[in-house]
């Protein structure tokens, strides 16, 4: 599925969604790159711009996009914002999104997305409803949605865990 859909994994502040894509971005780094993994972090989906341009941005490196909203670029004038989407979330074949400045982003096909947010699944979906039905279809079959729950761990639950994790490797040699 990661290199199908774009997984969007959101829930409230503090439920841990930046740790946990950290580490599914490390490991399919890991499993997709047999030379120095690694994978790109931003706070936006313009931010990728000067890993593009260092050529960084690859097939089968994993792209995480933090606290990101339903919405197009603001100044983009070429692609609505359902086009924009479809091709965002195109992790299969890859796509090229407006950004700002009147540029174009190629993003490469098979490398795998993660984008968190604290947004409602509720408003996403409202967002979709706006587009026709063609476009509703595009944009589905391209996006997975996971909700973190709102409990977060307590920093001395995760001690505590870490200290019996490090004690069982100890234990297995």
């Amino acid at each position: 599925e990661h290199l199908e859909r774009t997984a969007v994994v959101y829930g409230e502040s503090n439920t841990g969604k930046t740790a946990v894509l950290n580490a599914t971005a490390r490991t399919l780094a890991i499993r997709y790159q047999e030379e120095q993994p690694y994978y790109l972090c931003s706070g936006t989906v313009n931010d990728l711009r000067p890993a593009h341009r260092k050529g960084l941005l690859k097939k089968g490196v994993p792209r995480i996009i933090e606290d990101y909203a339903p919405r197009g670029n603001p100044n983009g004038k070429r692609q609505a914002l359902a086009e924009y989407l479809v091709n965002l979330l195109n992790v299969k074949d890859g796509g090229k999104i407006d950004t700002p400045g009147g540029h174009q982003l190629a993003l490469p096909a098979a490398a795998p997305q993660l984008i968190s947010t604290n947004r409602d699944f509720e408003e996403w979906i409202s967002k979709f409803k706006t587009f026709s039905v063609k476009l509703k279809n595009a944009v589905s079959k391209r996006i997975v949605f996971f909700r973190l729950p709102s409990t977060p761990l307590v920093r001395a639950e995760l001690r505590k865990r870490r200290q019996e994790d490090m004690c069982a490797m100890v234990a297995a040699g």
